[in-house]
């Protein structure tokens, strides 16, 4: 995926996110940019892309989704690539039965990062991951 394409996939998940999903409670963000913890409504709710989510392994946030028809197209920054299985999982635990495809492109929070991690999630479980060059 190049540069114009990641850009297209951002630029149509922004538009698509502004009556995505319902609001999370007003305590779902603490006053530190942490997300509360406890189980996620609703990963495409404003609310859940306003905040971080810990992990022992480091933090993730998502930055923008978008989804057509059974697919979920998800953007994520992390502060490490490895929590991509940690996202899939999280993710697919709360969409998983409404979608038959989730894709999720992670970024590291890095100041330039260099690598893009995509994760295809499928109904029947399988994961793939496929790492690019970020351009």
């Amino acid at each position: 995926m190049g540069m114009s394409t990641w850009n297209a996939v951002v630029m149509t998940a922004a538009a698509a996110s502004i009556g995505c999903g319902a609001r999370l409670a007003d305590s779902a963000v603490s006053p530190a940019g942490d997300c509360a913890r406890g189980p996620v409504p609703n990963y495409m709710a404003a609310r859940a892309q306003q905040c971080w989510y810990a992990t022992a392994g480091g933090r993730w946030r998502i930055v923008n989704h978008d989804f057509h028809y059974d697919v979920l197209v998800m953007q994520a920054e992390a502060s490490t690539l490895d929590l991509t299985d940690d996202i899939v999982r999280r993710v697919t635990e709360v969409h998983g039965e409404r979608f038959v495809e989730i894709l999720i492109y992670v970024r590291s929070e890095a100041g330039n990062p260099a690598t893009i991690r995509r994760a295809r999630w499928t109904g029947g479980g399988r994961v793939e991951h496929v790492d690019f060059a970020a351009s």
